[in-house]
């Protein structure tokens, strides 16, 4: 599921090659993997990949009090800066 969502947003992403940040909501009713079973990381950075121009990657959980925001500096990884 994770990885045909990905492939989605990378094809999202090049339509908008300007984007700076991209806010993701999930919702965990609508699904039977739970939020803290699945690996962000490969996600997050699959989606930097996608886009140069992109700074910012939130993500959130809609009945779930989780965020996590994640941002890349420039010449570096991405990296979570606050959950």
């Amino acid at each position: 599921m994770i990885g045909e969502f990905t492939e989605w947003i990378e094809e999202f992403l090049s339509y908008m090659k300007h984007l700076e940040c991209l806010t993701i909501r999930f919702y965990p009713d609508l699904t039977m993997t739970q939020c803290q079973a699945i690996d962000f990381s490969g996600f997050v950075t699959s989606i930097f990949a996608a886009s140069p121009h992109l700074r910012h990657v939130i993500i959130t959980f809609r009945g779930l009090r989780a965020k996590y925001i994640c941002k890349r500096v420039p010449g570096r990884d991405w990296c979570i800066v606050n959950a």
